[in-house]
């Protein structure tokens, strides 16, 4: 095990050897990865602002202008509380009203109707879509119908398929091509990094002369590599960052309100683990015979 250690430590210290030829690989590996983490970054931000739009399923519940009102507010709190639950709001007969009127731009005086609205209780419940999503709106449906003093509930056809065809088109399309980017960026890392190792083969062909077994050849050249990608994929994440920030409020305006978010931890995690795994295997194949 100190073996092991030593053998690794080594590896690290190799890097002090040839600085440059260092930087200019992790340089190398910082671009690469960058770029994947670009459009990652578009992806993620294409996805969540479509999934706002478009992959939800709205039902508006329509109780009996005679229901009683205490009643209809604890089934409120209960339907606040449902799984999947994307927005919540609620209409008295008294606030219906209201809407209404503004709605209308003051064409039309409703004060005389204060205090005996012939409007009922109505809520507009927003889900987001799940995988099954035509079974779930059905559910949902009898659900919401069954409550008691429910009159109606209505629900537009059009706007589940508008999500469910988004998902259709991330999972079949836009994140395979996601993957085809990254596995493209991998094999660039990956033979940036294998070739850099081409400066030690003099010094492979020196120890396999004196007997030395595979594994004590292979294992300062793997440290050396993952050391490699590790710290390109922290730089290429450094730089995703500033231009995320850079690039935050770009389209932040009229009509389009859209922020630029940074990608999820656990894909940046992701991403750098990725980097650095595949930049140690192809140290690690770098002294094959």
């Amino acid at each position: 095990m100190e073996t092991v250690f030593r053998l690794l430590l080594r590896g690290l210290s190799d890097l002090r050897l040839k600085p440059l030829a260092g930087f200019l690989i992790v340089c190398a590996v910082a671009m690469a990865v960058f770029l994947c983490g670009l459009f990652s970054l578009f992806l993620h931000n294409l996805d969540a602002e479509l999934g706002k739009r478009h992959g939800t399923v709205q039902f508006q519940v329509y109780w009996t202008a005679s229901a009683d009102l205490a009643r209809v507010r604890e089934q409120w709190s209960r339907l606040a509380q449902l799984p999947g639950l994307e927005g919540f709001s609620t209409f008295t007969p008294e606030q219906a009203l209201a809407a209404l009127q503004d709605s209308l731009d003051g064409a039309m005086d409703f004060s005389w109707l204060k205090g005996s609205s012939p409007l009922p209780p109505t809520a507009l419940i927003t889900f987001a879509v799940r995988d099954h999503s035509e079974a779930f709106t059905r559910e949902m449906y009898g659900r919401l119908k069954g409550l008691a003093g429910v009159e109606r509930v209505t629900f537009n056809p059009l706007e589940l398929d508008a999500a469910s065809s988004w998902r259709r088109i991330t999972r079949t399309l836009l994140w395979p091509l996601a993957g085809f980017c990254i596995a493209i960026a991998a094999l660039v890392v990956g033979y940036t990094v294998r070739l850099s190792m081409l400066g030690h083969q003099a010094e492979i062909d020196v120890l396999r002369l004196v007997g030395a077994r595979d594994w004590y050849i292979r294992l300062p050249l793997a440290s050396s590599g993952a050391a490699m990608g590790l710290a390109g994929s922290l730089c290429a994440l450094a730089l995703l960052k500033a231009a995320q920030v850079y690039l935050a409020d770009i389209l932040y305006y009229p009509p389009v309100w859209i922020r630029i978010e940074f990608i999820p931890a656990r894909q940046a995690a992701g991403l750098c683990l990725a980097v650095t795994l595949v930049s140690l295997i192809a140290s690690w194949l770098a002294a094959r015979d």
